[in-house]
């Protein structure tokens, strides 16, 4: 699942699953704080929480004294990161093209890039062996490109 995560200044206001309400939490905080933090807060959506991160992830958060992350079920994680991610350009050769990535659970998942433009934050488990990451199928010459 995927979350957005909203910060003001370097506390962490917010930490919700992606497409959830997030003027919630901003609206509270300027409650208790007395100022209107809405002006000077930063937004980071499509991030994975995680206490290990993959080979090629961006950390843009480790929890600390300032703002621990925790998931809807109250589970809390070390790092926030942004999963990096990959294409096949299927539509240079007239197919779908398809957004890969390294699973938190291991293995590589998939997700079609129109789905993912959106909104659908389903991803699919590629059928590999098991072990198998995005950096070894390039390596046995899969035709994968990261995404900017």
């Amino acid at each position: 699942m995927n979350y957005t995560i909203v910060f003001y200044g370097d506390l962490l206001v917010a930490c919700v699953p992606q497409g959830a309400d997030i003027d919630g939490p901003i609206r509270e905080i300027s409650k208790h704080t007395g100022t209107d933090i809405g002006k000077n807060i930063r937004i980071i959506h499509e991030i994975t929480l995680t206490d290990e991160p993959l080979v090629g992830d961006e950390i843009v958060y480790i929890g600390s004294d300032f703002g621990f992350l925790s998931d809807e079920s109250g589970n809390q994680y070390k790092y926030a990161v942004k999963r990096a991610i990959y294409h096949d350009d299927g539509a240079i050769h007239g197919r779908r093209t398809r957004y890969f990535r390294n699973a938190t659970c291991g293995g590589v998942e998939w997700v079609y890039a129109e789905d993912y433009a959106n909104g659908d934050t389903h991803w699919r488990m590629y059928h590999t062996p098991p072990g198998t990451t995005i950096e070894k199928l390039r390596a046995n010459g899969a035709m994968l490109s990261r995404r900017p």
